[in-house]
């Protein structure tokens, strides 16, 4: 029995690479563990959480190079450590 709730950008895209998805499948041998993908609970608009916590895997999403990519932003500001480009087009 799994005590979390396991939701995926996509199975198949996360489903790789040693990524946490990757070795439990290897494990378990099968991905059962996997609740849904996020794009069926956009599409359909709600989603029962129930009592285990999430677990959200967005291996393909980029939103880790993003949160990464923020890091280092305010950091530069903080250290004025940038350059200012005004129009980047």
């Amino acid at each position: 029995m799994m005590t979390t709730t396991n939701i995926v950008d996509s199975i198949t895209h996360v489903n790789r690479e040693n990524t946490s998805i990757n070795l439990t499948y290897l494990k378990e041998k099968n991905l059962d563990f996997v609740e849904t993908e996020i794009g069926n609970i956009y599409i359909s608009g709600k989603y029962e959480r129930g009592n285990k916590p999430v677990i959200f895997s967005p291996f393909g999403l980029g939103v880790l190079d993003i949160m990464l990519a923020q890091y280092i932003r305010d950091i530069a500001i903080k250290n004025k450590k940038y350059i200012c480009i005004e129009d980047f087009s």
